[in-house]
């Protein structure tokens, strides 16, 4: 059986990259979430015994925390050609909700346009 957990970061990585997820801040600092459905899933990054790792919590419609996992928590595809597999996919994830949630790619096309006028 395939860990739903997965099927999860991999759905939200491949519908992230497609620019379906709105992305905003999340509850705490560095954190960014996102709404499916009545539930919400909440990315971040946090330091276990001084190493990074990208934690993913899931909450249902009363806000009530119900899963929470991490890139360690994963299994690493049986092809993978590297170590850490999951914190990568799980990093740039957290990168690309970060980017979605600030709006960095308006502001940069911004700074490009008013460059361009001067």
């Amino acid at each position: 059986m395939t860990d739903q957990r997965i099927k999860i970061v991999e759905l939200l990585i491949q519908r992230t990259g497609k620019g379906a997820l709105p992305w905003e801040t999340g509850f705490d600092d560095g954190t960014f979430k996102v709404d499916i459905g009545s539930n919400t899933v909440v990315i971040g990054e946090k330091k276990v015994s001084g190493r990074a790792t990208i934690v993913v919590r899931l909450y249902n419609e009363l806000g009530t925390l119900v899963e929470s996992f991490n890139d360690e928590d994963l299994k690493d595809p049986e092809d993978s050609q590297h170590d850490y597999y999951w914190f990568s996919a799980m990093s740039d994830l957290l990168e690309a909700a970060r980017r979605k949630a600030l709006g960095a790619d308006e502001v940069i096309q911004s700074i490009i346009d008013g460059l361009t006028e001067v």
